[in-house]
């Protein structure tokens, strides 16, 4: 997952029991905030603490290994990410199947950055030659051990708020020049209104996409 936050998705998705669960983040702040959040959950048995965070905070990756109990069984990392600064070599050993980002395209500035990420996760051949299949047969419920499906294509999930649609439209314009396909499919899969008791935000705003790579 791209920007990470409190890391409330990666603890949902060790309920789940997804085999494996990488949480990145830019923020260091943020970043032992999720930290406390995984140990809050009981995400934090087996845990390889480097120590504090703080004490090197131009370090490009930072990493604990999380391991949730027999409980789960899911493998829970958690990955200092700074998307104006992350490797390509770095990006390409990850091989994700899926990648999850909530919220993260609201800031103009941040986008060149995070489409950068995106074109490198999500172009499996630069980093392997691993056969191609249909860009648009995903499955969310597909099990990605260790390295992944290699034969499968990935693609990224995002799901945003548009609050301006001129910058919405240049994360647009910047997928097109990276080579990747956006999907809409926010008709498709709505969102369940499991607060419909918060007014703060108009919900018809919450769009969801899809991006994989062109191999145009």
């Amino acid at each position: 997952m791209v920007g990470s936050g409190v890391g409330l998705v990666g603890i949902c998705l060790a309920h789940v029991k997804a085999s494996k669960v990488i949480l990145s983040e830019g923020d260091l702040s943020s970043l032992a905030n999720m930290k406390l959040n995984l140990e809050l959950n009981q995400l934090n048995k087996g845990m390889d603490d480097p120590g504090s965070i703080n004490q090197d905070p131009n370090l490009e990756m930072t990493l604990w290994q999380l391991e949730a109990d027999s409980k789960f069984e899911t493998q829970v990392k958690c990955i200092f990410l700074p998307w104006e600064s992350a490797e390509e070599n770095e990006l390409q050993n990850f091989m994700p199947d899926i990648i999850l980002g909530a919220d993260v395209i609201y800031n103009p500035l941040c986008l060149p950055h995070l489409i950068r990420v995106l074109a490198i996760l999500l172009n499996r051949n630069k980093s392997s030659s691993y056969p191609q299949q249909d860009n648009h047969s995903h499955d969310l419920s597909r099990d990605d051990t260790d390295g992944g499906d290699k034969n499968s294509v990935p693609v990224a999930y995002i799901a945003s708020v548009i609050r301006n649609a001129e910058t919405f439209n240049y994360f647009l314009a910047l997928a097109k020049e990276a080579n990747l396909d956006v999907h809409d499919l926010t008709e498709q899969y709505k969102p369940f209104d499991l607060l419909p008791y918060m007014q703060s935000y108009d919900r018809s705003t919450i769009r969801l996409f899809t991006l994989s790579y062109s191999c145009k």
